[in-house]
């Protein structure tokens, strides 16, 4: 999209991508190599710091399936061009749009093209963050895990490991969850121990961010078994001790005396 106004008018506009195609102006000199084949231009009058008249957007569409063969690491540049009657240029009706006001610009000149860079993996959301988890530590083993939400994530993969989670070690953690849709899930029957989370973003391109590793420690509550209470029986009193003693020993004199007697 350009609020300039254009310098000349013009009725048609094209993305013109073929495969080694050549065209007589420049010599026969080739296009720009493209595979390209399939996309579509759409064109709209908008408002702008320019009236309405002059003030032209023109988006091109290509396919997904195109963009396939591509490798995603790298971004495509897109040149546009078209035909149509230019003033400026006699004898011709091909033109390009260039970063240079110079008529009469050679389709070999590059360098004065205007090169738009698409970045192939598409808008990617930014990377999730996980929200501080509570309570910590976790007094039952049902944890809530959190983060946060954005509209340009399809959907989220949930990972629990022994440990930080990060890109390294990413693919021996477990996957809780995939293909979430809400940015909330509950972790239960959990045993004592401490557990590492971390989300997994996905775009509408199937690219990946991910989030932040946040640990929680689950520790139950320590039980304690009821324990009867023992009673001690009264100390005995010493005095009635020392009454039987002697009693006993009064009957016993008494039964001597009575033995010494009948001899």
């Amino acid at each position: 999209v350009n609020d300039a106004p254009f310098n000349t008018s013009f009725d048609y506009m094209t993305l013109y991508g073929d495969r080694n195609a050549t065209t007589v102006l420049g010599g026969g000199s080739a296009l720009p190599y493209a595979s390209i084949r399939n996309y579509d231009i759409a064109w709209s009058f908008g408002p702008s710091e320019n009236n309405a008249t002059d003030h032209r957007s023109f988006e091109i569409k290509i396919p997904k399936s195109e963009l396939e063969k591509y490798e995603m690491d790298t971004d495509l540049g897109i040149i546009v061009g078209g035909y149509g009657t230019l003033s400026a240029w006699p004898n011709t009706h091909h033109w390009v749009y260039a970063s240079t006001e110079v008529t009469g610009i050679p389709e070999t000149d590059s360098s004065e093209y205007n090169n738009f860079t698409m970045l192939m993996k598409g808008w990617s959301p930014p990377i999730p963050a996980l929200a501080s988890i509570s309570p910590n530590p976790d007094p039952d083993g049902n944890v809530t895990i959190d983060w946060n939400d954005d509209a340009e994530a399809i959907n989220w993969t949930l990972y629990r490991h022994s440990g930080e989670i990060t890109e390294l070690n990413l693919n021996s953690a477990t996957v809780l969850a995939s293909g979430l849709t809400t940015s909330q899930h509950e972790d239960t029957g959990l045993s004592d121990g401490t557990y590492w989370y971390a989300v997994v973003a996905f775009d509408e391109f199937g690219y990946t961010h991910l989030s932040n590793s946040l640990s929680v420690t689950v520790e139950f509550p320590t039980t304690t078994t009821p324990t009867t209470p023992t009673t001690t029986p009264p100390p005995i009193d010493l005095q009635l001790l020392l009454i039987i003693g002697g009693a006993g020993a009064v009957v016993l004199l008494i039964v001597v005396i009575v033995l010494v007697r009948k001899r």
